[in-house]
Parts: C-alpha cells; structure tokens; sequence
C-alpha cells in the first residue's frame, strides 16, 4: 500500500489529533508526577528524575503554546526536547544496573511510552485565533431567531 493511500482506508478512522494546550497541561502533570517519585527513590535515581522533570517543566513554560508563562520555544523544539526527555527515562534503567532503584527505572519507561504516545497525537500547531463577541451580530441572529419562530408558530395555529 502507499503511503499516500493510507489515511484514506474506510475501514479505519482518522487519528485524533490533541491540541497543544492540553498536551502542555499534560507536560505539567508528568513533571509532579516525575517529582513525587523521586521523593521516594534513591538519590542517583533522584537527581536524574528532578533533572528530567525539570527539563520538562522548562520547557512546557517556555513554549509558544496556551498554556504557557513565556513564548521562547518555538513548537518544533517543544517536540525535539519531548523526545529528548523520552530518551532520559528510557535510558533510566541502564543506570538501575548501577545500584538506583529498579522501580522508578520502570516508572519512568512507563512515563516515556506515555509521553511517546502524547508526541505522536499531538498537533503542533497554533490553535485558531478565537473569534470575539460581536454585540451587533448577536442581537441580529436573536432577532431573527425570535422571528422565525413566531411564523412556525403563527403558521401552525393558521393550519
């Protein structure tokens, strides 16, 4: 099959696509997560979970997203370092080997797939600018409203 043949099988719904607010509320709930186990890990493993967690939380601050304190990084390298972060706690248990808790090693492999699977549905996109409320257009669409349905109603009473 081609590639270009592929988002068109009937069989198979289209991906749904995360917008990036969400995707940054979820950054920020993976770094208190990463912080609270490392509250209660050892203290290599420690240092390298806070370490992690804080890349992540820098870097969902720092980003052009809705969700954020400052717009320095721009999406593309939200996704970079995302990944980045990915390859930190994957590589967690290698450093198991080395006498740091085998528990976090696999929490933190956990977290990694979670966040893999978060950078796959995730639209790096801005979101559309909102519209703003036209005071105008509300009372028109009001008004029409109101108007058609006193001619159903007037219609039925005639019929």
């Amino acid at each position: 099959m081609a590639q270009a043949d592929r988002g068109t099988e009937p069989d198979r719904p289209p991906r749904r696509q995360v917008p990036f607010g969400l995707h940054q509320g979820v950054d920020y709930l993976l770094v208190l997560f990463l912080g609270e186990l490392a509250l209660h890990t050892r203290s290599d493993t420690q240092r390298d979970l806070l370490v992690i967690g804080g890349v992540l939380l820098v870097v969902a601050i720092a980003s052009d997203g809705p969700v954020s304190l400052v717009k320095a990084v721009p999406l593309w390298a939200h996704r970079l370092v995302d990944v980045l972060v990915m390859a930190g706690l994957v590589a967690l248990p290698a450093a198991v080997s080395r006498g740091r808790s085998p528990m976090s090693g696999l929490l933190g492999v956990l977290v990694a797939v979670l966040m893999g699977r978060l950078v796959l549905s995730t639209r790096y996109a801005p979101s559309p600018p909102r519209r703003t409320l036209d005071a105008d257009r509300i009372v028109r669409h009001g008004a029409r409203s109101l108007g058609r349905a006193a001619g159903r109603r007037a219609r039925r009473r005639q019929g």
